[in-house]
């Protein structure tokens, strides 16, 4: 089963007609992005436009993933294999990998995708990630951009959200007020598409009426700036206030650069190292 890829604004709809060129190859392909994105919706729709269509979509939860990685059954003539958070994977696993495509033990039609929310160029001179995997997975490379980065799409997906829920629960919530549609837009999203998809699932299951308005989502608040969240904090302290705004500010930042720390650290303008001391000092990880 595939999921609905929506996209209205023209950041997404480029990206999406920009897969056309890629599926009609049989190259790996590597996702990058951030959590929630929409990574394997992505993967997808490489899959649906690609000769291997007709054939199976075999996605590949890297997080439990089994100590041999692959089974017999998901190495099928015309398989398209999805490896879900490749990073996640063991030395171990990802020699096994390594091992499956050097001695071509794939069919000749199997095409293999994977994504990411990390650095893996990171990863690698860090020892963490096998070089070699990461250069043959690295062909073709995809980007999907954060949320906050293609808003025009917040309304369709939320609508689209709504519906589904609808009929997933048996309710009839009607739509969206001009009011909390706002708000939806407003908000920075740090979990993307799927931050809201979840908001309007627990907004639908908790509404009686025939709207979802404002007080339906009372995580989003018309005024949604830092400084008003510390001072209606109880621990309104500097060191506090200045330890929130780092941690947003460089997890922003690291966001942007697809958790790059030595691209990160040029636009901030620190050492490499302090990168790595602030992300343990503040409990910053893309996980």
């Amino acid at each position: 089963m595939y999921h609905v890829f929506i996209a209205n604004s023209a950041l997404m709809l480029n990206l999406l007609h920009g897969l056309d060129d890629i599926a009609s190859s049989s190259y790996p392909v590597l996702i990058f992005g951030e959590r929630g994105v929409g990574k394997e919706l992505v993967a997808e729709q490489i899959h649906l436009k690609g000769i291997n269509k007709d054939f199976p979509f075999v996605r590949i939860k890297c997080m439990n993933a089994d100590a041999d990685i692959l089974k017999e059954k998901e190495l099928s003539e015309g398989s398209t294999l999805f490896f879900d958070e490749i990073s996640l994977l063991t030395q171990g696993q990802q020699k096994h990998l390594l091992g499956l495509i050097q001695e071509k033990r794939f069919p000749r039609t199997v095409r293999i995708i994977a994504s990411t929310c990390k650095d893996l160029e990171s990863l690698v001179e860090e020892g963490a990630f096998n070089k070699t995997l990461f250069t043959y997975l690295n062909i073709l490379p995809v980007t999907v951009p954060a949320l906050r980065h293609h808003a025009d799409d917040i309304e369709a997906l939320s609508l689209f959200f709504l519906r589904t829920c609808n009929a997933d629960m048996n309710k009839h919530v009607g739509g969206i007020t001009p009011v909390a549609m706002s708000l939806l837009k407003s908000h920075f999203w740090p979990g993307n598409v799927r931050e809201l998809k979840n908001m309007i699932e627990h907004a639908v299951m908790l509404n009686s009426g025939n709207v979802l308005n404002a007080e339906d989502f009372p995580l989003l608040r018309q005024d949604d700036s830092l400084a008003e969240e510390m001072l209606l904090s109880k621990d309104r302290t500097l060191k506090t206030a200045i330890d929130r705004f780092k941690k947003l500010y460089i997890t922003e930042i690291l966001n942007e650069t697809r958790w790059n720390k030595s691209s990160a650290a040029k636009i901030l303008d620190v050492q490499r190292t302090y990168i790595f001391r602030l992300m343990k000092e503040l409990d910053i990880s893309c996980d």
